[in-house]
């Protein structure tokens, strides 16, 4: 595996993704598939059809219903065969392009769209609420609002892009926080620093007026660097370097198109996932998809 991503080479899941039963069987053993199940119209146990081990069938011989081992899953949701899906999901996790996809696994893009739209749905659902609370006691905090999209060189046809507020640790783990905002007003902004920036963080900030009583009305020790002079703070060292790359790497992983108010939320919640699980996002996946009900 990568160190970076804990992504496999597909040289080591090619077993899996290119052969329909190997997928199923590797889908029951980590538990992305029920290992077990009982009937829904007797209680009793069923076991996996020998014939079809798609198929569960009741052991109780005056009942012998039979339901899918997909059920409920991402996977139960189309004809296409598991072992696709999932080479979809690798895909997605290593950010390919649709074009790709398409060449790749011989899906249409208006699918492929679609089951992307799924796999962002199951990371986000596995989210945790402190998943985007940060900071803590003695913990550096940059803070920022970005506007995802407007025109270049502000020429051309009207852009609809939104305001984002985010903090970003200066942590190993560099954990966020994004959260779209109607307004940059203080009274929009402070309540979501509050809520988000655990006490006892130093929050680090430009001189965005909305920032000026943020210290007065949270408790958060706050600084600031000028940045009409310098980048970073001559005298105390503070900059907001580490937030400017964090939104460098988030816009770059959005589509010019899925930067407006009705869809960047699911794009900052897949942003979040992917940046807590970044060592080991294969294994996340999974977790992301066993753990998601789709009905």
């Amino acid at each position: 595996m990568t160190r970076s991503t804990g992504i496999p080479p597909l040289s080591d899941i090619q077993d899996i993704i290119f052969s329909e039963f190997a997928c199923l069987d590797f889908l029951l053993a980590c538990g992305v598939l029920y290992q077990s199940q009982n009937c829904a119209k007797c209680s009793h146990p069923m076991s996996r059809k020998s014939d079809d081990p798609k198929q569960w069938r009741c052991d109780y011989s005056k009942c012998r219903a039979q339901s899918s081992v997909f059920k409920h899953t991402i996977f139960a949701i189309s004809r296409i065969p598991c072992n696709k899906i999932l080479h979809l999901g690798y895909m997605w996790l290593k950010k390919a392009s649709c074009t790709d996809m398409i060449d790749t696994v011989g899906l249409s893009d208006k699918t492929i769209t679609a089951k992307c739209k799924l796999f962002a749905q199951a990371v986000s659902e596995a989210l945790e609420p402190e998943d985007d609370v940060i900071g803590g006691i003695d913990v550096i905090v940059e803070i920022d609002e970005c506007l995802t999209a407007k025109p270049k060189y502000h020429r051309g046809h009207a852009v609809h892009g939104c305001w984002v507020l985010g903090g970003v640790e200066r942590t190993e783990t560099r954990k966020v926080f994004m959260v779209q905002v109607p307004d940059r007003r203080a009274e929009t902004l402070i309540p979501i620093l509050a809520a988000r920036i655990l006490p006892g963080s130093i929050v680090y900030s430009d001189l965005w007026k909305a920032y000026d009583c943020l210290t007065e009305k949270t408790g958060l020790l706050h600084e600031t660097v000028n940045h009409s002079e310098n980048f970073k703070d001559p005298i105390t060292g503070v900059h907001t370097n580490t937030i400017e790359s964090t939104w460098s790497a988030f816009k770059r992983s959005i589509e010019p198109r899925r930067r407006t108010p009705g869809t960047i939320d699911d794009e900052i919640e897949v942003f979040i996932w992917r940046r807590k699980h970044a060592q080991n996002l294969w294994k996340g996946f999974l977790e992301a998809l066993s753990s998601t009900m789709f009905i």
